[in-house]
């Protein structure tokens, strides 16, 4: 019997249960479900007892390790074989499942965040300053538009 209550991620699991439920875990995994929708715990415990009992657990952190990879193995043979609507093969749909399992992999586009401030100002005389965190940039005079409000 757990020592607390199932599901809750600061469970404290005697050795005997964690591996009890690593085997259910591995089996979850296995069938291709995801880690998230393991409901004897969070995923979280597993993993935190994972490194508590680091030595004590090197087999079953080996089964876990293989259960992803037989996971990933799971859906890529879903694909193989084509997720069929009628006698069509649905690649949208496999696409779409492949990019939510598989994020670092199958994603559309790379994310870069960009935290340089940038401002850009330009006073009545028309002259445009454009700073980049510690640098400035300031175009040559007599470039650019008469932005003066004279007109000739």
């Amino acid at each position: 019997m757990p020592l607390s209550h199932p599901g809750n991620n600061h469970n404290e699991y005697s050795l005997e249960e964690i591996k009890s439920l690593i085997i259910k875990y591995v089996a979850h995994i296995n069938e291709g479900y995801s880690k998230e929708s393991f409901v004897p715990c969070d995923y979280r415990t597993i993993e935190s007892h994972l490194s508590k009992y680091a030595a004590e657990l090197q087999s079953e952190k080996k089964l876990i390790e293989q259960a992803f990879r037989g996971n990933r193995l799971f859906w890529e043979e879903k694909g193989k074989k084509g997720l069929m609507v009628g006698k069509r093969f649905n690649a949208t749909v496999w696409i779409f499942n492949m990019k939510n399992r598989f994020k670092d992999e199958w994603m559309d586009k790379v994310v870069r965040e960009n935290n340089d401030k940038v401002d850009a100002n330009v006073n009545h005389s028309g002259t445009i300053k454009v700073t980049f965190g510690n640098s400035t940039i300031l175009p040559p005079q007599g470039t650019g538009e008469n932005t003066s409000g004279d007109t000739e």
